[in-house]
């Protein structure tokens, strides 16, 4: 019998030396596997990828930051899935999130600014367990995100990805490393963070992310919804507009949470809201049978000073609290109405500022002017009737925080002829909005589709780092928010007015919103995609929305803004003004277009910006 145990034993011997050899082997196999690491800002598709990007292999962050980069792998099409690897460092625990990266199909192309038909990266769902669903041959991939707590020492952290095949077997491995810089970055509360604020309309985001009645639960879900859509927003910087729920009455009053049939009017909702440190917060300027424009005559005065009271008595009130007064006035809105109004809500909502979507203009007499040589014609240039200095003339009646329209917020073409006497149109409205600075008011700016390539837009099928830069001009220019007037318009894009617009899932037709003039944009005012979709396997309605790309880039984009303003106090404006430089330059006066901004270009902008970012960062530990 001995012989046989001694062969058994060799043969149990062999066997695991084998499986040890497999082991070995199928954890080696990914590195043959093709993969590519790239900044959020840069672009793949099904097809193709650039090259990796050591900056996206050695990350940055302040402390207080969410950081990340998109992983890219050739996909042999199974189901992916990714993982934090054995070689990384034990503080990643708990910290990383992976998004698996989707796409859209874009076959109207996005007026002036599109890079073409095609599929775009934009939706990035949360892993589930069905994985991330890949062609033979095409390039997938994962977001991975970073979340940086405000404690976390300063030194560099090493991390390793493991991307899995369906059946848990390593597919591909990455190593990354970041480092954390020893800058804080402001809180969102903070009196200097950049605030930023964005429309969202409850009953399009019901139509796809569908709870059933919510009175079964007397509102449970429906206030579980609003709970993860709050924090969801919260950690992307970004506070919303609006929510149908919990509201005040026409009067300003709201429910104590006595009456049990009157569950919509739940206070839960916006003791929720306040739960959330917004870096500017949002006093409803509508109520139930109330909106500020219509109704401020009759019950503007009771309204604004019953929510005014409300929300002092919970200490809701803040140096970053705003009313929005109007949107897009023209000059009879602007001598009349808004004046009025602002005066109710400086008297009855003390401490809530007044906001509008407007810019600064002031009486311009038209201008004869005539050759001085060959040709002798004359012309006349039209000058500007009216002005709204009565709303930034020191009065209680003024505005106190201007959101001004990216294009604008420079000026206007100039012509050859009022060029040859000295006259520059380019920054007119520039030189009035540092009037507007120096008087005290808050400028901000706000965005909505432009079919051009001068000015950053947020359009899927448009330049990648635009949603980024967009952000960036705003710390270029000393902004102190932004606005955008829809982030979930799930409607039909194509049709004239929302009113009419049939329900757009988003995840299958791109195409949020046209121009007047009948010019389509993909995306532009859709940030946001439903919790719900079969394709990625999402069930839950009640689940945080599926964030974009694009999103993404813009919650970095105001990251930097603080970065900016953390170095603008430390060397002053002129040595940040120098060193943005990099990315902007002089205002171009473009014919044709009727308005001017800042040249910048997109190609190679995604290095040139990461690179800036990295050189703010050094130069305030230097300093420190």
């Amino acid at each position: 019998m001995r012989p046989l145990l001694t062969v058994r034993g060799q043969l149990v011997g062999a066997l695991a030396i084998l499986a040890a050899l497999v082991a070995t082997t199928a954890f080696a196999a990914p590195q043959a596997v093709e993969r590519r690491a790239l900044l959020l800002t840069e672009r793949f598709t099904p097809d193709q990828a650039p090259a990796t990007n050591p900056l996206a292999r050695g990350l940055v962050a302040l402390r207080g930051e969410t950081e990340g980069f998109q992983l890219v792998v050739r996909a042999s099409g199974n189901r992916l899935s990714a993982e934090l690897g054995p070689g990384s460092d034990p503080w990643f625990e708990g910290k990383v999130r992976f998004l698996r990266v989707g796409f859209v199909r874009v076959e109207s192309p996005s007026d002036g600014v599109s890079l073409g038909t095609g599929r775009y990266a934009d939706p990035l769902p949360p892993q589930t367990s069905a994985g991330l669903e890949t062609k033979p041959g095409e390039w997938g991939g994962f977001v991975v995100l970073v979340d940086v707590p405000r404690q976390t020492a300063s030194r560099s952290y090493h991390g390793e990805i493991v991307v899995n095949d369906q059946n848990g077997r390593p597919y591909a491995t990455h190593d990354f490393d970041l480092r954390v810089a020893s800058v804080q970055a402001i809180e969102p509360t903070d009196r200097r963070a950049f605030k930023a604020i964005g429309g969202f309309l409850t009953g399009w985001y019901l139509q796809h992310a569908p709870i059933g009645d919510p009175q079964r639960d007397d509102g449970a879900r429906l206030l579980r919804m609003y709970r993860n859509l709050t924090a969801f927003f919260a950690d992307h910087y970004i506070s919303p507009t609006g929510w149908d729920y919990g509201r005040p009455d026409r009067l300003g009053r709201y429910a104590d949470g006595s009456c049990a049939a009157c569950w919509w009017r739940s206070p839960e909702f916006p003791q929720t809201y306040h739960r959330q440190p917004w870096s500017a917060k949002v006093l409803p300027s509508r109520g139930d049978r109330f909106v500020i424009e219509r109704d401020w005559r009759k019950t503007g005065a009771s309204y604004l000073e019953n929510v005014a009271e409300y929300w002092r008595k919970r200490d809701w009130i803040g140096h970053n609290t705003y009313l929005w007064v109007w949107d897009e006035p023209g000059n009879k809105h602007e001598r009349g109405e808004i004046p009025a109004i602002n005066r109710l809500v400086h008297r009855h909502a003390k401490g809530v500022k007044a906001l509008a979507t407007a810019y600064p203009y002031e009486r311009v007499p038209p201008r004869r002017l005539c050759k001085r040589f060959g040709n002798l014609n004359c012309h006349t240039f039209r000058g500007v009737k009216n002005s709204n200095e009565n709303l930034w003339n020191g009065g209680r009646d003024d505005l106190d925080t201007w959101v001004v329209a990216t294009n604008k917020y420079y000026g206007r073409w100039t012509a050859g002829l009022e060029r040859k006497f000295g006259i520059d149109h380019s920054r007119d409205t520039w030189r009035l909005i540092q009037k507007l600075r120096k008087r005290g008011k808050e400028v901000w700016s706000y965005t909505y589709y432009m079919p051009t390539r001068t000015i950053p837009q947020l359009a899927i099928d448009g330049p990648a780092t635009d949603p980024r830069l967009l952000m960036l001009w705003n710390a270029y220019e000393r902004n102190s928010g932004w606005l955008i007037w829809h982030m979930n318009r799930w409607v039909d894009g194509r049709a004239p007015t929302a009113a009419k617009a049939a329900p757009r899932n988003p995840y299958a037709d791109p195409v949020s919103s046209r121009t007047p003039k009948g010019q389509l944009a993909n995306g532009d005012v859709s940030l946001i995609y439903p919790p719900v979709s079969d394709e990625y396997d999402l069930r839950e309605p009640t689940a945080q929305p599926v964030t974009s790309i694009r999103l993404e880039e813009i919650r970095d984009g105001i990251e930097d803004v603080n970065l900016v303003t953390l170095y603008r106090q430390r060397f002053g404006a002129a040595a940040t003004r120098k060193a943005l430089g990099v990315v902007f330059g002089r205002v171009r006066n473009g014919r044709g277009v009727g308005y001017t901004w800042p040249a910048y270009k997109n190609v190679g902008l995604a290095r040139r910006m990461e690179l800036l970012r990295r050189s703010l960062i050094s130069a305030l530990e230097r300093r420190s």
